[in-house]
């Protein structure tokens, strides 16, 4: 090319720049196209992991295999789901006060995401101890946001590690939040592993498995009609309360467990034995209640377990609250992510957090359960969930992010612990035709303990990401989790004594009632005077 050709490009370039700012109109357009906001979600959450490192936003998951799987397949596997994606191929950069998504269409370098190394150990295998203190490690180390924010490890040094004692494999996953929800992601991850067989031996003999649904027995208290109704109007009345003015709202009591949001520190991961989910079924199947009922309960008697065998005064401790993930997808939304393949799922964080009362207090199992039924239930009913998520949309768009930090700060200080709930497939997957004998997740929050409930093939997993200064020793706590099982699931199938009618609560639902209607009569009236 000939040096006047040259010169006259960069003389149109010149002018270009002149006529139209810094970039050219073309180059401007071009710039756009590549840049996508972050939600406001989104954007709070890698705000917070900004601010403070110890809460990184970041979900780490461990995948249990049979044996080891050659490098580059894996990398080769890694490449067709994540990177199909355009969220594990953009970028995520600052820009001020705010980020941003700078677009990418190219295959991040697989070498640099996908990794196979050796972790510490002090023996001649890593033991699943070691397994967990590398996954703790990450807590403190914000991840590298030069590059797509993901990033995998394959653990070769390990032998007879897992839920089970029986991998002699891990991968380790770490996704940063901004990129997706617990919900989304575990649809989005399904097409990572290998097509299913429809008519599969093993398929075959999870059919078989699958025990006859038992009907019901509902020994809860009924309601009348009308009682009915007076409780829903109280529920729907403290929904808006609750979704409205829940940073201003009293705190929990203190407890051993409860560590202020700004002073969450150092993080130490563990998981509980593996519980047959058929166990919780029978428990809820014995009653009347649901999987998830069954879980909160059992996570109140493991937590009340814990405070009493480190001297907590449980019996006087009255306001225990957890924050419960909420997923904020339609059910027909949510039924329709696991279908498709993984470059159509829309990830990205469509949730919000509200508080379940935990009736730690209680010394009676059937009593517990009763208690997060009926919470339970009531969140079902509530506008609560609406209303927050709402606002917490309008405040992102609204109030700078130093309001929208404390806001979140002064919720999650009302909190004792945080906890979420994700089912993944009954039926066992294959990755590279290696058997997945097991997974799990960890996620973070701004409180003392969180809690993750994970389903897979048939079993329940309990795992925790603890404030060591609050939880020295997170095993022993998510130890308690299948023995909290045995004593429910022995509390249903005894003869036991059925749950009394709660006329204290009933006699709420009128009072709170009754003052709302006069409050409404009393505007009406003063609007018609």
């Amino acid at each position: 090319m000939s040096t006047g050709v040259i010169t006259q490009r960069k003389s149109a370039k010149r002018e270009s720049v002149a006529k139209n700012g810094k970039l050219g109109k073309k180059s401007r357009e071009k710039r756009k196209s590549r840049e996508r906001a972050l939600s406001d979600l989104g954007a709070s959450m890698t705000f917070l992991g900004d601010a403070n490192v110890q809460h990184d936003t970041v979900i780490n998951g461990v995948i249990y295999l049979e044996q080891t799987i050659e490098i580059e397949a894996l990398r080769q596997r890694m490449a067709e789901c994540f990177a199909s994606n355009w969220r594990f191929r953009s970028l995520v950069k600052k820009q001020g006060q705010n980020f941003k998504w700078i677009l990418s269409e190219e295959i991040p370098d697989m070498t640099v995401h996908v990794t196979e190394i050796d972790i510490p150990t002090s023996g001649e295998y890593a033991t699943q101890e070691d397994i967990d203190s590398f996954v703790s490690s990450f807590y403190g180390l914000p991840m590298d946001f030069s590059k797509p924010l993901w990033e995998a490890y394959s653990i070769k040094n390990v032998r007879q590690v897992g839920p089970e004692q029986n991998a002699d494999a891990v991968l380790v996953f770490r996704v940063h939040h901004v990129i997706g929800d617990g919900i989304s992601l575990a649809a989005f991850t399904q097409g990572m592993y290998d097509a299913e067989e429809p008519d599969s031996e093993e398929n075959a003999k999870d059919d078989v498995k699958k025990p006859k649904k038992k009907k019901n027995s509902n020994i809860w208290p009924r309601q009348s009609p009308a009682e009915e109704q007076l409780h829903r109007a109280r529920v729907f009345i403290k929904g808006i309360f609750d979704g409205i003015l829940l940073p201003v709202l009293p705190g929990d009591s203190n407890s051993i467990i409860k560590r202020n949001a700004k002073e969450v520190g150092s993080r130490r991961v563990a998981s509980s034995p593996l519980v047959e989910l058929q166990k919780i079924k029978e428990i809820k199947d014995n009653v009347g209640a649901t999987v998830n009922d069954v879980l909160v309960a059992a996570l109140a008697g493991v937590m009340r377990k814990y405070m009493e065998d480190n001297g907590e005064d449980v019996d006087s401790i009255q306001k225990v609250r957890a924050g419960c993930l909420i997923n904020m997808r339609s059910k027909s939304e949510t039924e329709n992510l696991v279908s498709l393949k993984p470059h159509q799922v829309e990830l990205g964080n469509k949730f919000n957090f509200l508080p379940v009362h935990m009736p730690v207090h209680s010394t009676d199992p059937l009593e517990r359960l009763y208690s997060c039924k009926r919470e339970l239930d009531d969140i079902k009913a509530s506008p609560a969930p609406l209303l927050a998520y709402g606002l917490n949309q309008l405040a992102g768009k609204v109030l700078p992010r130093d309001a929208v930090l404390q806001a979140t700060h002064d919720v999650f200080d009302k909190l004792t612990c945080v906890f979420s709930n994700v089912p993944l497939s009954q039926t066992q997957k294959r990755l590279l035709g290696q058997p997945v004998l097991g997974m799990n997740f960890f996620a973070n929050s701004l409180t003392g303990t969180v809690f993750s409930l994970l389903s897979y093939h048939g079993r329940v997993q309990l795992s925790i990401v603890a404030d060591t200064r609050v939880v020295s020793k997170p095993q022993e706590l998510v130890d308690l989790f299948s023995e909290e099982i045995d004593v429910l699931h022995k509390a249903t199938t005894r003869d036991f004594k059925k749950p009394k009618r709660d006329n204290q609560s009933a006699n709420l639902d009128v009072a709170v009632v009754s003052v709302a209607l006069l409050v409404f009569l009393f505007l009406a009236w003063q609007l018609v005077r």
